[in-house]
């Protein structure tokens, strides 16, 4: 119902002590737009001091403790935010000016909990119109006009308005955007005093004792100076600011740590007695470390003894301290993850300081298994529970009714977990193998009277333990089994990170994760359609991890559908808040990244069926345009898009979370296997963290070109993808411009392709394009024609695939060889990644391509005498070993072939200094096993790998030319040089190898 004005002081205390803790009466109010018009209006009106205050709590009332979207979308549409700033550039009480800061800071506070991962527990799914708007809102706070609005306010001699401001950086500080312009602001009056004390070149410095930027900038500076406050208030304001603006923020965090400010924290934590300031100066700490590590583990260890303290599960419920709430054991679980997440170092700390069993045990604690459901491994494996039938009447304990704080702790002790066994397989091993023991209830968790039965006797008159005394006997994989199934999707979603993180280990997923259920369980989230999306992104990771060649999951997934899920994924699924009635929504793309990943593990070392059934469900069509574009267009606007020069597309974002296919670690870290192509990335290999829509394109075509790469792992399979592509008109793939994706635009006329007499059509059924430029050479040419350094992961993929395909026939090895765009773009890509290129890997299996190349064209005249080649025997359609080396040449490979050997000391000439009796030259008649497609690089075989070595040796990238003072070759480079000379060797002598009879 609307409430009139004019508003009374009386009337909005009685509105703000009726939205108060009430979300229904929240969003109730903030359906009457006209009223929130009239109460945000009293903020910047001449009204009475009393009536500003009043309207300001309001306005706190409504966006503090979980805000309802549809509150906050209501809030933002009324400019409340622009109002509050308005209102506190003016001049005001110190009372309205306390009320209007914490009004601003809850406001922005639960717009950032929007635009950025909440730092409490998992928020409902957001829509991307609010989404959209809170980002920004958000982006506005920290322009520098509004800065200059905010940031006096620390200096402010009320307390509570500079605690206010401090919370607000703690709160809304997620990105290193925003961080960066905290940082680098300066009042205006010392910004003009800097622009005239310095000429045009000059850079004040930032050590100086007058500089603006030291012991971190002027922020920094005044939330140190709080510190000495002795309101524990402030001082906990203060760290948790600080905290926020050190996180990943190297030169703050180093001036800190430079300025005393850490010894002052580390000081404040020692003697402090607060548990809450306690909790701040350790994650304020936490911050600073990791942004600047120190020289020992001293810091680190002291703040893993507090936060021990804190996540320790009760000894007994009786004599359970009742000092530390849940919501400062969820505080302690977040700063213990944000100290270990991606360092290895410190998770095996923490391993030994006794983290994981702690946490372990918090989370026994804080789950009750209700009566038919196994507590231990050997319970699930004996299926004791389908037998158990209870002898009193217990009472199922409902999830869904307890209190949100214990399923936020719930959550936070689960992603925790994740993070210790994420990076160590000794760790991961010791958590599934962890008995709990009878672990008593959490304090919080209320069990109702009906619960506590002292036996309960199964089949056979044994009887097992259940909540006497509160206590069960607990198993983690059992526990895993009922919070993947628990009503909140937080908690599900950090039960599905733990799997994704415990999959990571072979021996684990082929073992524990079978035999204890949960890799069905963990399939069921993906497949459920009415699952939240973060949880469907975070068991996707799992499932991916499980559909590896070893995994004997691999084939059951398939059987239940999984293939047909991950295609939905890749053509975009409809978001949870479509339209009602809508006729064009705009699909969800966020999950096409993770299911590329998938399918590229599920076709490696997979059979040819299985290759062809999971690509007839994908469309070929589908796989080339998101080689090239990384995007999926409407059928109808693929050949428009050719005449244009950009086309602004629809923008995908991924799951926060990491994505990659499984890395393998056994007995002590990441082993190098025996074979050095597994088809499949490390995590660690696809880690990024909240991408850019280019960073998001780029990856997804990585993953489509790694896809085409594991299908040409053998011959069929080049066979197929030769086929297969073929049949694809070149109008119908959208190559795209070149300042969009950083690939080079690939205009029809600009593909000229050689003669039909060329070379012959590779098979019957193949379309009229193989007599023209076969689809998948176009595809790889524009690929490989883009600087390395603009997209290395790109490049290097698409230098693996070509590599497999030039293992192919001599006719289709005649496909490569004409085009000399593609010659001259593998040369390109040799010549730049030597100078600093990150990928510089990439050279390997692009000189992999041209031994391959070579050797095929070095036995063709011998191949084509032999009848079982299938072949019709006209030798003017191939290409020989005399007209290889001539487009080579022509392409630049030769010379940079040579200045690759020579820039690592060798002198390499025409046939000279080459010991041609260390290369075996096999008389290969017939098949093409005589090229040697084996796709696992030897340097006595002359193969070359179809993947990047797992070997964790880093490669130099040598200059291409002779340098006096050359460092030691790494292995990676000895590869490169020694598959060089041999590509040059039988480019020079490849005649006499082809004829040559073993």
């Amino acid at each position: 119902m609307t409430i009139q004005s004019p508003l009374t002081v009386d009337r909005l205390k009685s509105i703000k002590n009726r939205v108060i803790g009430n979300p229904t009466a929240k969003v109730e109010l903030s359906k009457d737009l006209l009223f929130l018009e009239t109460l945000v209006g009293y903020l910047t009106l001449p009204s009475p001091d009393a009536i500003r205050v009043e309207a300001a709590h309001i306005v706190t009332s409504l966006s503090i403790a979980s805000c309802p979207d549809d509150t906050l979308a209501s809030l933002l549409r009324v400019d409340t935010l622009r109002r509050l700033l308005v209102s506190l550039s003016s001049p005001s009480s110190p009372p309205v000016q306390a009320a209007l800061a914490r009004a601003l800071r809850s406001l922005t506070s639960a717009i950032a909990d929007i635009v950025s991962p909440s730092v409490s527990a998992l928020r409902p799914e957001t829509s991307p119109t609010l989404r959209n708007d809170a980002r920004i809102a958000l982006d506005g706070i920290f322009l520098i006009d509004t800065l200059d609005i905010v940031l006096p306010l620390l200096a402010h001699r009320s307390d509570a308005i500079a605690v206010s401001i401090a919370q607000l950086l703690s709160q809304s500080l997620r990105i290193a955007q925003h961080r960066t312009a905290v940082t680098e602001w300066l009042p205006a009056d010392e910004r003009a005093k800097e622009s005239k004390s310095k000429r045009g070149w000059e850079k004040l410095s930032a050590h100086g004792v007058n500089a603006p930027g030291r012991q971190g900038g002027w922020v920094a500076r005044n939330l140190s100076a709080m510190l000495a406050n002795r309101a524990q208030k402030v001082q906990e304001a203060a760290l948790l600011a600080l905290g926020a603006l050190a996180k990943e923020n190297g030169p703050v965090a180093s001036a800190l740590t430079e300025h005393q400010t850490l010894a002052t924290v580390v000081n404040l934590l020692a003697k402090t007695r607060s548990l809450d300031l306690q909790l701040a100066a350790c994650l304020c700490t936490t911050h600073i470390i990791r942004a600047s590590p120190p020289a020992n583990d001293s810091i680190a260890i002291m703040i893993m003894s507090v936060l021990n303290r804190f996540v320790s599960p009760p000894s007994s419920v009786a004599s359970a301290s009742t000092s530390i709430s849940p919501q400062q054991q969820r505080q302690a679980c977040n700063i213990l993850y944000y100290l270990v997440i991606d360092d290895l170092t410190n998770c095996r700390l923490a391993f030994s300081r006794g983290c994981l069993n702690n946490v372990a045990g918090l989370i026994a604690s804080l789950t009750v298994i209700p009566p038919g459901e196994p507590q231990t491994i050997s319970d699930i494996n004996s299926d004791i529970s389908k037998e158990r039938k209870p002898t009193m009447n217990l009472v199922d304990i409902d999830p869904s009714d307890e209190p949100p704080t214990l399923s936020a702790l719930r959550e936070a002790a689960l992603i925790t977990l994740a993070a210790l066994v994420l990076l160590q397989h000794e760790v991961r091993a010791a958590l599934v193998e962890l008995d709990l023991g009878d672990v008593p209830l959490h304090p919080a968790v209320a069990i109702p009277s009906g619960c506590m039965a002292s036996t309960e006797r199964v089949a056979g008159g044994d009887s097992t333990p259940t909540l006497n005394g509160g206590k069960q006997h607990k198993q983690l994989l059992a526990l895993l089994r009922l919070t993947l199934k628990s009503p909140h999707a937080g908690v599900r979603y950090a039960t599905s990170e733990l799997m994704r993180a415990l999959t990571r280990s072979i021996g684990v997923l082929r073992t524990n994760v079978v035999d204890s259920g949960l890799g069905q369980l963990i399939l069921e989230r993906v497949m459920d359609p009415k699952e939240d999306r973060r949880v469907v992104g975070a068991a996707l990771r799992a499932v991916c991890n499980g559909i590896c060649e070893f995994s004997p999951l691999r084939g059951s997934y398939v059987q239940e559908g999984l293939v047909g899920r991950l295609v939905q994924f890749i053509r975009g699924i409809e978001p949870f808040d479509t339209t009602p009635g809508s006729h064009t929504p705009v699909l969800d793309t966020s999950l096409r990244r993770m299911a590329l990943w998938g399918i590229k593990n599920l076709v490696n070392k997979s059979s040819d069926s299985s290759k062809r059934e999971i690509m007839a469900q994908i469309g070929w069509g589908t796989l080339a345009e998101l080689m090239v574009s990384g995007k999926l267009e409407g059928k109808g606007r693929r050949r428009h898009r050719l005449h244009q020069k950009g086309i602004k597309g629809r923008s995908s974002s991924v799951v926060g979370g990491v994505v990659g296919s499984m890395d393998i670690d056994e007995e002590g870290g990441l082993v190098a296997l025996d074979i050095e192509d597994d088809g499949s990335d490390t995590e660690e290999e696809l880690d990024q963290e909240e991408p850019e829509t280019d960073q998001d394109v780029a990856a997804i075509q990585e993953q489509a070109i790694h896809i085409v790469r594991n299908l040409s792992e053998n011959e069929t399979g080049i066979d197929m993808v030769f086929e297969e592509f073929g049949k694809l008109n070149l109008r119908d793939i959208p190559f795209p411009n070149a300042s969009r994706n950083k690939v080079p635009s690939v205009s029809l006329p600009s593909l000229a392709s050689p003669s039909a007499s060329s070379f012959p059509s590779l098979s019957p059924t193949l379309a009229p394009a193989s007599l023209s430029l076969h689809p998948i050479i176009a595809i790889l040419t524009a690929l490989l024609s883009a600087p390395p350094s603009a997209a290395p992961d790109i490049t290097l993929q698409a230098a693996y695939t070509l590599a497999n395909l030039s293992n192919g026939s001599a006719l289709q090895q005649a496909l490569i060889l004409s085009h000399q765009p593609l010659l001259k773009a593998i040369r390109n890509v040799l010549a730049e990644s030597g100078r600093g290129f990150e990928g510089g890997d990439v050279r390997r299996p692009a000189v992999g391509a041209i031994l391959a190349l070579a050797k095929g064209c070095s036995t063709l005249v011998n191949s084509l005498s032999s009848s079982s080649h299938g072949f019709d025997g006209d030798a003017t359609k191939v290409i020989t070993s005399a007209r290889c080396r001539k487009e080579m040449g022509e392409a630049g490979l030769l010379s940079t072939l040579k200045r690759i050997c020579e820039s690592q000391g060798g002198v390499v000439g025409v046939g000279i200094g080459i010991p041609h009796h260390h290369h075996p030259h096999p008389h290969m008649p017939g098949g093409r096993a005589s090229l040697g497609h084996s796709h696992s690089y030897s340097a006595a075989s002359g193969g070359i790998s179809g993947g990047p070595s797992t070997s964790p040796i880093t490669a130099t990238h040598p200059h291409p030319y002779p340098h006096p003072h050359a460092a030691p070759l790494m292995d990676t480079d000895r590869e490169v040089v020694e598959l060089a000379r041999m590509a040059l060797d039988w480019l020079d002598h490849g005649d006499v190898y082809g004829g040559t009879v073993m």
